[in-house]
């Protein structure tokens, strides 16, 4: 028979040994239920966290990029606002020298025309004073001598008098 004496803390040899069987068993479920649940837990949050950071670096370049793009395409695009602008303003002015050529040639045309009308104008009114002079001349004729005399018989000598009147 094995010694199984007593030793000291009332604790024998077997107990020790149930004692120790049952630590090893409880190491191994908890290392089986707990430890590598929970090591496989962390290790795919780890990578979760990975992606994460990874996938918000991707984003962020992403980001940098399309902001460099678009801020090249909205300098191109104020570029290109000036430019129309200044396209704008030369088209403006080419077209305001041709109104104002227009305005001056109309303008021309109108004083040329009122010019001849003036010339037609003061034709008619000699032709009129031509007439109004022939009568007072047969008039103050038929007074100075005392006798009527007839305008048929003086529009020879007054048309001659008054065609040296008009070039005059």
């Amino acid at each position: 028979m094995l010694i199984l004496a007593a030793m000291p803390l009332g604790l024998n040899f077997i107990e020790i040994l149930i004692h120790f069987f049952n630590i090893v068993i409880l190491v191994v479920v908890v290392r089986f239920l707990l430890y590598k649940p929970i090591k496989k837990f962390m290790a795919s949050r780890a990578e979760s966290y990975a992606k994460q950071a990874e996938d918000a670096e991707k984003t962020t370049t992403v980001a940098v990029e399309l902001r460099e793009k678009y801020e090249l395409l909205l300098d191109n695009a104020q570029k290109e606002a000036v430019k129309i602008t200044e396209d704008a303003a030369v088209s403006a002015n080419l077209n305001a020298d041709q109104i104002i050529n227009d305005a001056k040639k109309k303008a021309s045309v109108i004083i040329e025309k009122a010019e001849e009308d003036i010339k037609i104008k003061v034709a008619e009114q000699k032709e009129a004073m031509a007439g109004a002079i022939s009568e007072l001349a047969v008039a103050m004729a038929s007074k100075i001598l005392d006798r009527e005399f007839r305008q048929k018989d003086n529009d020879a000598v007054i048309n001659l008098l008054v065609g040296e009147w008009k070039k005059g």
